[in-house]
Formats: C-alpha cells, sequence, structure tokens
C-alpha cells in the first residue's frame, strides 16, 4: 500500500475515525482494505511506530517551544541550558528506547561503542557543570558590581580604583 494512504490511514486512526469510514472513504485509493485489516493495522508495528514518532516529534516540539520560551523571557543564558536539558532528555529517551539483548550484542561486536557512550555521558555531565560555575561566578561578579554602585551612592561617590575594579570585572562578563 502506498505510503501517503498509510499516513492518512494513520492520522484516520489518531482522529478516532471508525474502521468502516475509513475503508468507505479510501476505498478507491485501497479497494482490498477491510475493517479487519485496519485493526490489525491499528495493533501491529506500523501504527505503532508511526505514533510513538508522532509523540516524539510533539515532545521536541514543545521542548524547543518551551526553550524559545525561556530564552525571550529570562537572560541569555538560559539558552545554554535549555539546550543541554534537551540533549539529556533525547539521550535519555534513546538510552530507554534500546532494547538491551540488542545493545548487549552491539556492545560485544564493537567494545569501543561503550566507551563513545561513556564519554558522551561524561561530556555531558561536564559541560553541566562547567555551565553552573559559569553561572555562579557571573552571580557573584554582579553581585559585586551591584555592591560597588551602592557603595558609589554614599557620599564621595567612586575612587579610581573602584571604577578600575568595576571595569575589569564587566570585561570579564
Amino acid at each position: 500500500m502506498p505510503e501517503e494512504v498509510r499516513l492518512r490511514i494513520n492520522h484516520l486512526i489518531y482522529d478516532g475515525v471508525p474502521y468502516t469510514a475509513i475503508a468507505n472513504e479510501l476505498a478507491s485509493e485501497a479497494p482490498q482494505l477491510r475493517r479487519w485489516h485496519l485493526e490489525a493495522w491499528r495493533k501491529g508495528a506500523g501504527y505503532q511506530r508511526w505514533e510513538k514518532e508522532r509523540w516524539r516529534t510533539a515532545c521536541l516540539h514543545d521542548r524547543a517551544t518551551f526553550a524559545i520560551k525561556l530564552a525571550k523571557e529570562n537572560e541569555d543564558a538560559v539558552i545554554q541550558r535549555a539546550g543541554m536539558d534537551i540533549v539529556a532528555s533525547q539521550f535519555l529517551e534513546m538510552l530507554q528506547d534500546l532494547d538491551v539483548t540488542t545493545l548487549r550484542k552491539e556492545l560485544q561486536d564493537d567494545p569501543q561503542e561503550y566507551a563513545r557512550i561513556v564519554n558522551t555521558m561524561v561530556r555531558l555531565a561536564e559541560g553541566s557543570l562547567k555551565f553552573e560555575r559559569y553561572r555562579a561566578e557571573v552571580a557573584a561578579k554582579k553581585e559585586l558590581l551591584l555592591r560597588q554602585l551602592n557603595d558609589s551612592k554614599k557620599p564621595g561617590g567612586m575612587t579610581p580604583e573602584v571604577i578600575e575594579e568595576m571595569e575589569q570585572t564587566l570585561r570579564l562578563l
């Protein structure tokens, strides 16, 4: 059966259209299609795979939309954090979907694959830690600048040393 027809069947099943109505609607494109074919298709791997992929696509879209919203509402640093969160969640989904038996065989056939998986996890964790350290450093420097700014409002204003220190701090941000 052509892919366009299968996709149309998937959408109609997903929308809850009764099987007989689907068979009638597609009679000209798939005259051999019967109610029991659709029941079997719905329970089989083809529809299940399509539904899983549709769900994943929707989740990715939701995550991207959420990341964009966060970036617009907050500091620029949120983009990096949202990106790391998306990669981590995709990696977790991939690991959850793995068949342990297949994975074990793949790793026996190619032991370097295990090292690559572990390396990816380590790099992801390191990136997250570096980002958190950076955020803490920026927050501390901002707090220092605000304290110096508040001190400058006292009689006498800012000293040349305070101005120089603020300039150095700003260059590091």
